[in-house]
């Protein structure tokens, strides 16, 4: 049960991510006056913290509760980005991270 979730949480940040991190794409010139642009670091935080919760991190492990619905209480997770890794698809760089749950 364990190893199902945390695999499929592996894939699906991983996947999250390389889709929704491009470095290239560059942003038009009216948007950039009246949008601050991020850094990429900044861009992924905010994608991880979307989908993890406000005390996800890019570096370090971090702390939340699990509810989990075969057992009747809440308990204690560390997760972690176990692995960032860039790269170049059809010309286009991504970057690509897994989250690992202890």
């Amino acid at each position: 049960m364990a190893t199902g979730v945390f695999l499929r949480s592996v894939s699906l940040g991983a996947v999250l991510l390389l889709a929704a991190c491009q470095q290239d794409k560059p942003a038009p010139a009216q948007a950039e006056a009246r949008v601050p642009v991020l850094r990429h670091d900044d861009a992924v935080l905010a994608l991880l913290q979307e989908r993890y919760g406000a005390p996800a991190q890019l570096k370090g492990p971090w702390a939340q509760q699990l509810t989990d619905p075969d057992m009747d209480h809440v308990r204690p997770i560390h997760r972690d980005v176990c692995a960032d890794q860039a790269a170049v698809i059809g010309g286009k760089r991504y970057r690509m991270l897994a989250v690992c749950t202890h």
